[in-house]
Formats: structure tokens, sequence, C-alpha cells
């Protein structure tokens, strides 16, 4: 498989439905959860966070005018999408290249809030996902937050 055509394929197979379950997460979160509120999935191991983030990553930029920080984010978000379909053509499909079709699924969300609501509601929706081992439910192993959505 060529890398242009496997690109093409984890696109279709892998990007495309993260970007649409990113898309469906945000938008249960908003609609059935309040600020704050935690949903437990699997006690003690696996929970939903319904936090705002107005900011990027760790909430960075969110003393910036929303003008600023709107036009600041898409445009990085618009590089890092350009930058990807490059590497991903360039790639053999691989663990890399599926990881850039991970990262793309997110920076494709990125634009996608910022395209469909604009403003400041695009960039306060977040959802922290954590994950615990055992009985160590205060100390998180990971925590995936959706950036600056």
């Amino acid at each position: 498989m060529t890398p242009r055509f496997g690109s093409l394929a984890l696109v279709l197979l892998v990007t495309l439905p993260v970007l649409a379950l990113d898309q469906w997460s945000k938008s249960f979160v908003q609609s059935h959860m309040q600020l704050y509120q935690n949903i437990s999935i699997v006690p003690n191991y696996f929970d939903i966070t319904y936090t705002q983030n107005p900011g990027a990553a760790f909430s960075l930029f969110t003393g910036l005018p929303d003008w600023f920080r709107l036009a600041f984010l898409a445009t990085f978000a618009t590089a890092a999408v350009i930058v990807l379909v490059v590497l991903m053509a360039r790639t053999p499909i691989g663990l890399t290249s599926l990881g850039y079709a991970l990262i793309l699924a997110g920076a494709g969300g990125n634009l996608t809030d910022r395209a469909l609501r604009g403003g400041r509601e695009s960039t306060s929706c977040a959802r922290t996902i954590t994950t615990s081992i055992g009985r160590c439910s205060t100390l998180p192993t990971a925590r995936f937050r959706s950036g600056s959505h």
C-alpha cells in the first residue's frame, strides 16, 4: 500500500470516526451534564467530568481577548491540519501514521468547534476523562481533555 493510499485509508477509518466521536461526546456533555458534574462510568476507574477551559491546553491564553484567542487558535489548528496531512502523505502505514491520524482528528475537532460554534462558546467546553488504578482514585493515571473546546 502506497503512503498516499494508506493515508486516505487512515483518514477514512481512523480520523473521521474519532472526529465524529469527539463531536458527539461534546454535544452529549453539553446537553446532559451540569458544569463540574462527574459521571462515573466504571467506579474508581473511569470518570467523565464536564469542565470549561476558555484557553488552549492547560488553560493557555485564557487572559487574552476572545477575538484574538479564537483567531490565534484557529490559525494554529489549521496549520497543524496542513502539516499532519503532508506528514501522513509521506509516511508509510504504521504506528507513526496512526498517531498522525489521531492527532489530525483532534486538530479537526478544534477547527470544527471554532467553525460551528465560533466565539467564546467554542473555546469553553472541555470533557475530562479520568482513569485511575484501584484505590488511587484521587490520583489519575491519565487525563484526556478535549483541549481548547
